[in-house]
């Protein structure tokens, strides 16, 4: 995982993408997909991809929803701004549910908003800018997650 932030521009160097990593890591310590079981879905998700460099993501999703990961679970969300490089319909069909950054969260933050809030205040607190609030939600509306800032800079 680190060596991919580094490659893929998202961190600066090895040190920082480390951290980044073992902060994902205590974060969500059940959220780790083996790279075998994802690997074991990609033909079951191969039919619904527009993109060959993305089936991985789906066949992450894929390897969520059957191996159990969250057990009763009928459907994963896959969120994405890269909605282009995934067949929505396809995918439905596997229990994979492609959806945007914006509606996703807002309709998390509409359901829990207090438990959403705390992580944002969490999140913001990890950041060495630290931004005010209103600086980070400015950046999130600027990022296209223009519902969800302004539904959270509206509940205060």
């Amino acid at each position: 995982m680190s060596r991919a932030l580094v490659a893929t521009g998202r961190k600066p160097d090895d040190a920082a993408a480390q951290a980044n990593e073992a902060l994902m890591r205590r974060s969500l310590p059940a959220a780790e997909v083996p790279t075998a079981d994802v690997q074991a879905q990609f033909q079951a998700v191969a039919f619904g991809m527009r993109s060959v460099k993305d089936t991985h993501v789906a066949a992450c999703a894929h390897a969520v929803l059957t191996q159990a990961y969250y057990p009763g679970v009928q459907v994963v969300s896959l969120v994405t701004k890269n909605v282009k490089d995934f067949g929505v319909k396809k995918l439905a069909t596997v229990g994979i549910a492609i959806q945007r950054p914006d509606p996703f969260l807002l309709a998390l933050f509409q359901q829990q908003p207090d438990e959403v809030s705390a992580a944002f205040q969490a999140f913001r607190h990890t950041l060495c800018s630290n931004p005010t609030v209103q600086r980070l939600l400015d950046k999130l509306a600027g990022d296209g997650q223009v519902q969800v800032a302004a539904a959270m800079l509206a509940a205060g």
